[in-house]
């Protein structure tokens, strides 16, 4: 027997035209090793110190005990660092960025999360920059921020820096990033 179900008064229809349609959230967390608990020699895996290795190394001076990074004083005119990349799609413009660390650091101005956008091909970069206050408490230092909508793009840098004219060290750890859409 053919099946008449679609063609059939009597058979209930669900009515689509018109009602409003939900827009799907997509999220996704970014950041590997954002605890710094795995180390490749002497160099947190998944991230890239600068100016060099030696700029950075594990402490455990944390909240809980957990592994973080300490960075040390930079020694020249440029910060010392660890940064980590992130290759996007472009399915990403205008999403929405959420990066968060926990931080300590005795002196204002000198501990920062740094965050930059790249544009695929045009290579313009949008940065937005967080300090930790300075005064030797740890903090959650979140930066909120949205990818601009008419670029496509194509890397997300994501670092924790220690700026030159530091004489302190600086504590991080639990950093995550996650974009949603």
């Amino acid at each position: 027997f053919p099946d008449l179900s679609l063609v059939a008064e009597g058979v209930p229809r669900l009515e689509s035209r018109g009602a409003p349609r939900r827009h799907r959230e997509y999220e996704t967390e970014v950041i590997g090793n954002g605890g710094f608990a795995q180390w490749y020699g002497d160099a947190p895996k998944m991230w890239t110190p600068e100016p060099s290795s030696a700029c950075v190394r594990p402490t455990r001076e944390t909240p809980g005990g957990t592994t973080g990074i300490e960075l040390l004083p930079p020694k020249g005119a440029d910060p010392s660092q660890v940064t980590q990349q992130i290759q996007l799609e472009p399915f990403f413009a205008g999403a929405h960025v959420t990066v968060r660390m926990n931080a300590c650091a005795y002196e204002p101005g000198q501990c920062v999360l740094a965050v930059s956008v790249v544009a695929k091909k045009t290579e313009e970069a949008f940065h937005f920059m967080k300090e930790h206050p300075g005064d030797g408490l740890w903090s959650r230092v979140t930066i909120e921020m949205d990818i601009p909508a008419g670029i496509n793009p194509h890397l997300l840098n994501i670092s924790v820096q220690l700026r030159p004219g530091a004489t302190r060290p600086a504590l991080a750890t639990d950093l995550d990033a996650v974009l949603r859409k």
